[in-house]
């Protein structure tokens, strides 16, 4: 009888090999490892694909290759890998010549990650006002704050347009997924960037109000932002 068993264990060793961080691997083994890492190079390009633009095809393998020795990939599901590229460059030396690569990659990151997010259905403004329903912000959304507004560098990388590097102007940005399915992204301003950190820890309109005690202009502010994001389809009920 064939031996179930023992084949479950030869796959898990080869995987742990081909896998694995330490660079001393068994000769017949490397050109598999080579494979492996050839396509955890493609899987971040393919997740950062304007950072690659950006940089050039050598400079983002080189960086790749770091990133991929940082950070092997423990399983064979690729999903996700990556997540870690924004501050690892942050930290790499090599990137402090060009550091608005790390916002672009954060935003590329942001972008994905909204994209595949988990679907939910939406709710809307009588949802929201009431007591006795709580409400979060859609899976999709994420408040996340740059030092660069890369927003239009991005689209010209993948225009293939030449451009200057974004200039520091730190910003605050909502991105989602809208009820079309498309990837958004607005700035915030701090009050507003509070006020959806608030609903995402309280999962409650009123109690963030209430934390936040609005004056006139500033309920109209929300208001109006709250108009905004029930239209996008990006507030969900629990």
């Amino acid at each position: 009888m064939f031996d179930t068993t023992r084949l479950a264990q030869f796959q898990q060793s080869f995987l742990a090999a081909i896998m694995s961080r330490d660079d001393a691997v068994p000769a017949g083994l490397q050109v598999y490892r080579d494979t492996w890492r050839f396509g955890l190079l493609d899987v971040l390009k393919s997740r950062y694909e304007a950072c690659a633009m950006a940089l050039g095809e050598e400079a983002f393998k080189a960086f790749g290759r770091d990133y991929v020795h940082a950070f092997p990939l423990a399983t064979p599901d690729c999903s996700g890998y990556g997540d870690r590229l924004p501050e690892f460059l942050r930290q790499h030396r090599a990137a402090q010549d060009f550091d608005w690569i790390v916002d672009l990659a954060a935003y590329e990151k942001a972008i994905d990650l909204a994209h595949h997010a988990a679907d939910a259905a939406p709710c809307g403004f009588e949802d929201l006002l009431s007591a006795d329903i709580r409400c979060d912000l859609h899976p999709s959304v994420q408040v996340a704050a740059f030092q660069r507004d890369v927003r239009a560098f991005h689209g010209a990388v993948l225009r293939d347009e030449v451009t200057d590097a974004p200039p520091l102007c730190p910003l605050t940005l909502l991105i989602g997924r809208d009820r079309a399915d498309s990837v958004i992204s607005a700035e915030l301003t701090p009050y507003e960037a509070q006020f959806l950190q608030l609903i995402g820890e309280r999962h409650s309109l009123m109690e963030a109000l209430d934390r936040l005690t609005p004056d006139t202009d500033q309920l109209s502010q929300l208001q109006t932002l709250l108009a905004r994001m029930v239209a996008q389809g990006l507030f969900i009920t629990l």
